[in-house]
């Protein structure tokens, strides 16, 4: 026969065998940032204490004794679970090229037994797929503890969308608990920036007619279907105060779309020396397969 109790230092149990009662108590031991570690101590046998007598363990007790530290793991078993109506399921549009993003965060606590010790793992079923932190240990019941899901649209395509994957969350119960959380990726082909005309030409007159006008630059989404062109418009040596553009970003675009960006002069910004004045400005996208597209902006000032 077997018996135990709760002691100070731990779980205490004994077992009647070779030469009388056995006696032993086992330890779990919470490891911050790492898990639960279980010790057998303090094995007194009929004969004594083990550490001042020298007699063999019998195979029986040592058997007991790792039933015992196998009931303790269980009796003090933590639980992986989300916290509140945190979703199991995830959707994601990314364009090809784009780095990588984070795109929902995780929270989840240990609804085990009090005194268990939880940590927890993700493990994602695809490349393009991770977690942030990929473990998260040390959480006593009732603690939150948090994971990112990240995305990495580097190797994904268009022609391959949309594409699933799988973090799963599991915690260090025997045998564990798994929640999977679904996430599904929505990949754009990129966009392509085309502008008209090629270059803006602007003229001021010093004694009048004052300006020839505004010039309007169209810039189009002439990426495939599917494509979203978003784009801004910035000056390459911001050395022209004579010039001024709105807007100075537009978009999303689809495939064929296009936006208009109107130049003008500031007459306050023009030389007064006639002349021929140059600068450039960038029409850019940060996914676009061409950008940025150089533009030549040319001021005539006449006398």
């Amino acid at each position: 026969p077997m018996g135990s109790h709760v002691a100070a230092g731990g779980f205490t149990f004994d077992k009647i065998s070779v030469g009388g009662t056995w006696y032993w108590t086992v330890r779990a031991t919470n490891v911050q940032n790492s898990s639960q570690l279980y010790q057998v101590a303090d094995i007194t046998s009929p004969f004594g204490k083990l550490a001042a007598v020298d007699v063999p363990i019998p195979g029986d007790v040592v058997l007991e004794m790792a039933s015992t530290i196998a009931q303790l793991q269980e009796q003090l078993a933590p639980l992986l679970a989300l916290v509140g109506s945190t979703p199991t399921s995830y959707s994601v549009t990314v364009t090809e090229g784009d780095p990588m993003l984070s795109i929902a965060a995780v929270p989840f606590q240990n609804a085990g037994a009090f005194g268990s010790f939880l940590t927890a793992v993700a493990t994602p079923s695809a490349p393009w797929l991770s977690a942030a932190p990929p473990t998260v240990a040390g959480l006593n019941k009732n603690d939150q503890g948090q994971f990112t899901i990240r995305v990495n649209p580097a190797t994904l395509f268009a022609s391959g969308s949309p594409y699933v994957g799988y973090l799963n969350l599991q915690d260090n119960r025997n045998p564990p608990t798994t929640i999977p959380v679904t996430v599904t990726v929505t990949v754009r082909p990129r966009p392509s920036v085309l502008v008209s005309p090629a270059s803006v030409f602007l003229s001021y007159s010093l004694t009048g007619p004052v300006s020839g006008g505004a010039v309007a630059l169209s810039v189009t989404n002439s990426g495939p279907s599917g494509s979203s062109l978003t784009f801004s418009v910035t000056k390459v040596g911001n050395i022209s105060p004579w010039m001024e553009f709105v807007p100075a970003s537009g978009g999303p675009l689809v495939s064929g779309d296009s936006a208009i960006v109107t130049f003008s002069i500031v007459p306050a910004g023009v030389p007064s020396v006639p002349g021929t004045y140059s600068d450039s400005v960038l029409v850019s996208s940060p996914n676009a397969s061409n950008g940025p597209v150089v533009v030549p902006v040319t001021l005539v000032v006449s006398p």
